[in-house]
């Protein structure tokens, strides 16, 4: 070889080392993100372990690990957490996410490798699609909130409130508490307008015994019917009602001795459908049917109202009008043991049971402790109230609330209970809204579709209309006298999907997992080229 192919030859290797050098370095800080990410100022350690934010309601004390709303700050905006992959670090990931959101920031979970991002609520789902398709997510997901198990209510009269413990009501109000825009209207002897736990939630109303607006209650049952449904909870006073929100509305149609007619029900019912009320509440009845009280009953069913009524107190197989019309929601009432009572009347028209043996309430001026269906009415409205949160349809608050009963009494259905005695939880969960989802990046989990999206859990759909009666199968068997224990089976929990899986590995991350060691073998590359190249112009000049 001559002089000149021999200082050639390192020419060439030294251009092919610096095109090479050049080359692996462009593919690695291209797929890197080099140019786009600042100087890293926080590391953190990944670990296999992720929390989400706890938000603690306002008076509980015990908590429960999920629920299925996301916390959000307001109705404008949204909160998701973002996990980055093991490779990444927070400092470089970060910056990534500004033009989604606001980053909150939150060290404790930095060292889990974890972002909280907040982000308009009215795109959580698009927004959530983008996060997860970006360089170094592992995965997206909603911040979940959560809930005390238990709400345990402040009031001093709690404590002599056990029926509401059997309806499960502690646990009802850790998922709601009512709403103040549903409307409970209590046909009845009126109510006291100036009793302290009703303070604020009385809403119209009027006297059809004395034909004037002030449906003052001189007999106090209407008071003791109202504070079931609707006294205000957790305010330190009295006692606390199924549903804390709710507004009363007070219709008097009985006198001072509790005595009333047809007419004036009738006249109430059709008043309170006129008026604004979502439920009607009917703590009374007669033995004989009536066309009068029928269509009244009627009018406020197809105005779409749930018309609830007491299945009456003479222990005896024959349930009172207005409870024994198929547009009505009949009531039984259960003693202590969670049985049915020997005083409630019974048969096919009763749809569910609730609470009914010295049940603790409001009276004129103060409080005291009564007994009868009118109770379990009482606490049946209320629990439609919390429900009317949730969906205007009165079919399916009805609905909903027999299908989540607890079994009572004979085995099955039965003429003394119905479909069983109403349970506050499992009646709201299954009317819950369902959840935003969660993206992550492991496919191989059951419960993802093609596109990462975990589906939310889909739950019972409460039909429109009753079991009809004929395909109620009745258990004729008398109530039993003794007393068993308390027993309450567990409720199933809100239906929800904090819980996420699936999406295939990306190709980017592929190339990054490869590339990621090359840096600096291509300066090395790059710098090699350059020796040889200074070694043959040296060569040259000699």
């Amino acid at each position: 070889m001559n002089q000149k192919n021999r200082i050639q030859a390192p020419n060439k290797r030294a251009y092919a080392l610096l095109l090479t050098g050049m080359l692996v370095l462009f593919l690695s800080g291209t797929r890197r993100g080099f140019a786009q990410e600042p100087t890293p100022t926080l590391d953190t350690t990944e670990t296999a372990t992720t929390e989400t934010q706890v938000t603690p309601a306002e008076s509980p004390t015990v908590f429960v690990t999920e629920t299925a709303a996301p916390a959000k700050e307001d109705a404008q905006v949204a909160q998701v957490l973002v996990k980055i992959t093991p490779n990444a670090h927070v400092s470089r990931v970060q910056p990534r996410l500004n033009p989604y959101g606001r980053v909150i920031e939150l060290e404790e979970l930095n060292k889990l490798g974890v972002i909280l991002l907040e982000i308009p609520a009215a795109q959580i789902e698009e927004k959530m699609r983008e996060l997860h398709e970006l360089t170094g997510v592992a995965f997206v997901e909603p911040n979940y909130s959560v809930q005390a198990a238990d709400v345990i209510p402040n009031d001093p009269g709690w404590g002599l409130q056990p029926g509401l413990n059997a309806i499960r009501a502690p646990q009802g109000w850790g998922l709601s508490t009512g709403s103040g825009n549903v409307t409970v209207a209590i046909v009845d002897s009126g109510v006291d307008m100036s009793h302290a736990d009703l303070a604020g939630k009385i809403t119209g109303g009027y006297d059809f015994v004395n034909d004037d607006n002030t449906p003052q209650d001189d007999f106090g049952h209407g008071t003791h019917v109202a504070g079931i449904a609707a006294a205000q909870g957790n305010n330190g006073t009295g006692i606390a009602g199924v549903s804390w929100g709710a507004k009363v509305m007070p219709l008097k149609v009985l006198n001072s001795t509790g005595g009333g007619t047809y007419a004036n029900v009738a006249a109430a019912i059709v008043w309170a459908a006129d008026h604004g009320a979502q439920i009607i509440n009917l703590s009374l009845g007669g033995a004989s049917p009536s066309v009068t009280l029928e269509a009244a009953v009627v009018y406020a069913y197809n105005k779409g109202l749930l018309v609830v009524a007491a299945s009456g107190n003479n222990g005896g197989n024959q349930v009172l009008y207005p409870a024994r019309y198929p547009q009505v929601m009949a009531v039984g009432a259960t003693n202590f043991s969670n049985q049915p009572a020997s005083f409630s009347n019974y048969g096919p028209e009763v749809d569910v049971a609730a609470p009914g043996e010295n049940i603790y309430s409001l009276a004129p001026g103060g409080y005291l402790t009564k007994s009868g269906t009118s109770m379990s009415s009482a606490h049946v409205s209320g629990l439609a109230a919390v429900l009317f949160s949730f969906t205007n349809n009165a079919g399916v608050v009805r609905n909903t609330i027999e299908a989540t009963t607890l079994d009572v009494g004979p085995a099955g259905w039965d003429l003394y209970s119905g479909a069983g005695l109403i349970q506050m939880d499992s009646a709201i969960a299954l009317l819950l809204p369902p959840t935003p989802t969660a993206f992550v990046d492991d496919r191989s989990k059951t419960g993802a579709n093609s596109s990462g999206l975990i589906l939310p859990t889909v739950s019972l759909t409460p039909s429109l209309t009753s079991t009809p009666l004929a395909s109620r199968t009745p258990t004729i068997a008398p109530p039993s006298q003794t007393s068993t224990p308390l027993i309450i089976s567990p409720s199933p929990a809100p239906t929800q999907t904090p819980t996420a899986t699936s999406v295939p590995s990306r190709r980017s991350e592929q190339w990054q997992v490869l590339l990621s060691p090359y840096p600096c073998g291509a300066l090395a590359l790059i710098l090699a080229g350059l020796f040889l190249w200074r070694f043959s112009q040296r060569q040259t000049k000699l």
